[in-house]
């Protein structure tokens, strides 16, 4: 309907509600991006890109097509069929990259745009905007795609043989403190969520990880022995010498694995008001479930950070305290309600993870963390050499091939 028309000019002022209403519903999905996935990455970090760039490219399409709608209608047209060609990138993309993971994200993908095509409405002019939306949809699938793994297993671990037989142990030692109390250490290397393909774990064909069983344990001169498979192979031995657990374990990776949660060690305090202090930290609580989070991580140099979350367990982050692992060993104080009751030893977990920046973490944050929790009547403890427990997403990080040792020592004090 022509509404006006002046010096030459025509204006169709007819609202085009289908192309307005793809810009905005896009518009809202790009601040919604951009606000739930982490920041702080480094400009030319893909991460940046998949976070920040991306969005902020969709977003300034969509509040440009939003503002053109009465004025030049043809232009929210093709930016709506911009943001529609973004679904058909994704989904071509994702579909030839993450074949391992659920195909119908690919199909839901696809179906949006083709949503998209039909709310915008099909023009042949606009063809070149629908190309350029597949092209940005290819590049924003194709930075979800983990990094190559980048933990370094040290290549050596013991090795000994453990007759098959019945076995139900799952690999956790305790040791008493005091009456009362005792630790529980598991130190096998436990994926709880995977990805075959390096994408999202929540999109993956198969979530969990392979459970770990026993094949058989055996004890041989106070000497505890068992034989472990799950993503990998596993053989751990632990003895108890004058308040002493000593444990060794070796891991074999015959191939990468990509995860989201894991744990190199697992460990439970059964006490309430238990505080950590990490060697040259003060001790610090640690926060209830539903707290901001207090983690510790690897850097890049080898310096051990105790960092404080903004909210749960993500960022920005408030270093608490930074210190100089001696001969990479971490050493922890376990306090009881204010008097120091044991010293936990992780000797090579600090020299195999990952210090590239995590994907979800953002904030100069790498991909290694000590996570510890306050629980009803415990504190609990999870270490990780590569994972993205802390932060924003389910992004999958990489596990190399090869062996890994982990040597723990917990000293009743």
């Amino acid at each position: 309907m022509i509404v006006g028309q002046g010096r030459g000019v025509t204006v169709d002022a007819t609202p085009r509600v289908g192309p307005a209403v793809v810009a905005a519903v896009h518009l809202v999905g790009a601040l919604v991006w951009w606000s739930a996935l982490a920041g702080g990455f480094p400009l030319l970090h893909r991460m940046s890109a998949a976070n920040r760039g991306i969005p902020l490219v969709i977003g300034l399409v969509a509040l440009g097509s939003l503002v053109a709608a009465r004025r030049a209608p043809r232009w929210t047209r093709r930016g709506a069929l911009l943001l529609a060609g973004l679904w058909f990138g994704i989904a071509g993309c994702g579909a030839a990259l993450f074949r391992d993971s659920n195909a119908w994200v690919w199909a839901a993908c696809a179906g949006v745009g083709v949503v998209g095509v039909l709310l915008a409405g099909w023009r042949r002019i606009a063809i070149g905007s629908l190309a350029v939306g597949v092209g940005v949809g290819v590049a924003a699938a194709a930075v979800q795609r983990a990094a190559p793994a980048a933990t370094r297993p040290l290549g050596t671990g013991p090795e000994f043989d453990v007759p098959a037989g019945p076995c139900e142990w799952d690999g956790t030692l305790a040791l008493d403190l005091r009456a009362g109390v005792q630790v529980h250490v598991n130190p096998l290397l436990v994926f709880e969520s995977v990805s075959q393909d390096r994408f999202w774990t929540v999109f993956a064909g198969r979530w969990w990880g392979a459970p770990v069983r026993c094949e058989g344990e055996a004890v041989l001169g106070g000497v505890r022995r068992g034989r472990f498979v799950g993503e990998g192979r596993m053989v751990l031995a632990a003895e108890e010498v004058d308040g002493e657990l000593k444990i060794d374990v070796g891991v074999e990776l015959d191939a990468e694995v990509y995860s989201h949660l894991n744990h190199f060690l697992e460990m439970t305090v059964t006490e309430d008001e238990v505080s950590l202090g990490f060697a040259g930290c003060a001790p610090v609580v640690p926060s209830a479930p539903d707290g901001a989070s207090v983690f510790a991580y690897v850097e890049a140099g080898g310096e051990l950070v105790v960092a404080r979350a903004s909210r749960r367990e993500k960022g920005p982050f408030e270093p608490l305290c930074r210190t100089t692992l001696v001969d990479g060993v971490v050493a922890v104080r376990v306090h009881v309600r204010g008097e120091a009751v044991a010293e936990v030893e992780l000797r090579d977990w600090a020299g195999q993870v990952d210090t590239t920046p995590s994907p979800t973490a953002g904030w100069g944050v790498p991909g290694n963390a000590i996570e510890f929790w306050s629980v009803p009547g415990a504190m609990y403890l999870v270490a990780t050499l590569a994972g993205t427990s802390v932060g924003r997403g389910f992004h999958s990080v990489g596990h190399a091939a090869g062996r890994y040792r982990n040597r723990v020592v917990v000293r009743r004090l």
